[in-house]
């Protein structure tokens, strides 16, 4: 009986050149639609940064504002990079902020 194999089992199903390429290009899609609502996600933080101020102190609390309202699949090097925001600057505010809310 352990002699007695269904017809195909454990073959591959071989699949055409065409077929391989759609694929591949399936894969391709998804990774540049990935690329692309980070690109746009990007944009829209960049957009919401906007509004040149003189005030250091306007600025700061603008830039961590976006910042702490980003969305939590884009990476806070992404943000400091669309913001030109250091991120040592960045963690410390974050830091000090989460100090000073638990005293």
């Amino acid at each position: 009986m352990s002699n007695i194999h269904s017809p195909g089992a454990g073959s591959k199903s071989k699949s055409t050149p065409e077929q391989k390429q759609i694929a591949q290009l399936e894969k391709e899609k998804v990774k540049l639609k990935k690329q692309l609502q980070l690109k746009n996600e990007t944009f829209a933080l960049q957009k919401k940064s906007l509004g040149y101020t003189r005030n250091p102190a306007e600025r700061e609390r603008r830039i961590m504002m976006v910042l702490e309202t980003r969305e939590t699949h884009l990476a806070l090097s992404q943000c400091c990079v669309a913001l030109n925001v250091s991120r040592s600057t960045v963690n410390s505010r974050l830091r000090s902020r989460a100090e000073i809310k638990k005293t």
